[in-house]
């Protein structure tokens, strides 16, 4: 409707119009006419100083939100309006005027739009700075904190693993000597059987129970006799020891005789501590597995205590990571944040330029459409 409403009107303003020079024309009639210019090489024309005063007005409607048909539509009868006077327009010129001076505002509006919409793109990110400022500094305390929380949880692990190496010798320290023990023990068994069986060849040998064809046994009998004598006799009774040995029963001296009886007593004695040795080996059994257990007992405490430290320790390092990881993204929006600014601020002063342009275009209409004529054309037109 406004592109059959705006030819309707140029036809009416060719119609009542005086002829004016075309000093727009359509931008194909232009550029014709500028190439044929090049072409032929014809000396140009002096402008016209309405039409330089115009054409910064007719370009600045390009950027009108209108089809191309109306944008040169009204670039095609400003001229035909504007160059007559206020008082000289009749009601269609003085309808396109409106138009045109309703199209400029429209463009300075949405220059102002753009202006508002920069400034307040720039202040969001001015505050979205200052927010991410105050949650960097946030997130810095926190990871601190949390930083010194994992080192204390770190040096409280530590000291555990300290702690639980020295329960783990303790216990080692406490089975050994209890499985010790018991290899002294059952050494001490096997001693006592052996003598046992001594002591069953020492009968013998003592009472001469070998028979005469037994000679062989009856000497191997005395040497083991004699060995295991030699450990607990003195010098002078061991080197009587084989003479009285050897020697019948029944025809042994009285120094024979008390020899082979020390023997006995030495011998007896021998056995007693034996047998005392392997009674105490229940008792220091029973004490060693005691401290075995108390040793497991301590080891399993400062173990499970290990194991939680080691848990808290792992909670504190994960939380730690993840502050870590925050303050690190904060700090990468941060490290963005004077590009966008810049570009925000390069918008904002290409918004205000273009506003500022548009104000000097809408300034410049407005004197253009309250031109008046000279007073004494303006006489002459009212006696007419």
């Amino acid at each position: 409707m406004l592109e059959g409403w705006l030819a309707q009107t140029i036809s009416l303003l060719r119609f009542s119009c005086a002829p004016l020079p075309d000093i727009m024309g359509k931008r194909a009639a232009q550029s014709a006419a500028a190439q044929q210019a090049k072409v032929a090489k014809v000396e140009e024309k002096p402008v016209d100083p309405f039409v330089q005063e115009l054409t910064p007005m007719l370009q600045h409607l390009e950027k009108a939100e209108l089809t191309e048909s109306s944008i040169e539509m009204l670039r095609s009868v400003a001229p035909f309006c504007l160059k007559a006077a206020q008082e000289a327009r009749h009601a269609f010129q003085q309808s396109m005027v409106d138009s045109i001076e309703t199209t400029l505002k429209g463009i300075q509006a949405k220059h102002e739009g753009s202006v508002t919409e920069a400034e307040n793109s720039l202040a969001d990110l001015t505050a979205k700075q200052e927010q991410q400022d105050l949650r960097l500094k946030e997130a810095t305390e926190h990871a601190e904190q949390s930083r010194t929380e994992f080192e204390s949880k770190a040096q409280t692990q530590t000291a555990l693993e300290a702690e639980t190496t020295q329960a783990s010798e303790a216990l080692k320290g406490a089975q050994d000597r209890e499985e010790e023990l018991a290899r002294e023990k059952a050494a001490t068994l096997k001693e006592q059987e052996a003598f046992e069986k001594f002591m069953v060849t020492f009968e013998a040998v003592k009472n001469g129970t070998f028979a005469g064809k037994e000679w062989r046994e009856r000497n191997k009998a005395i040497d083991e006799t004699l060995k295991v004598l030699a450990e607990l006799c003195d010098a002078s009774l061991k080197a009587s020891l084989p003479t009285a040995l050897r020697t019948k029963p029944a025809e042994r001296g009285r120094f024979s005789l008390k020899a082979i009886n020390f023997c006995e007593v030495a011998l007896a004695g021998r056995g007693e501590k034996m047998k005392e040795k392997i009674g105490s080996f229940d008792a220091e059994a029973a004490n060693r597995a005691q401290k075995s257990a108390e040793a497991k007992e301590a080891f399993d405490a400062i173990d499970a205590k290990l194991t939680g430290a080691k848990a808290e320790t792992a909670t504190a390092k994960e939380q730690l990571d993840s502050l870590m990881k925050q303050k690190t993204g904060i700090e990468e929006e941060i490290k963005v944040g004077p590009g966008l600014r810049q570009k925000c601020q390069e918008t904002l002063e290409k918004a205000q330029a273009e506003l500022l342009h548009s104000q000097g275009i809408l300034g410049k209409f407005d004197e253009m459409k309250n031109r008046t004529l000279p007073e004494e054309k303006a006489e002459a037109a009212a006696t007419s």
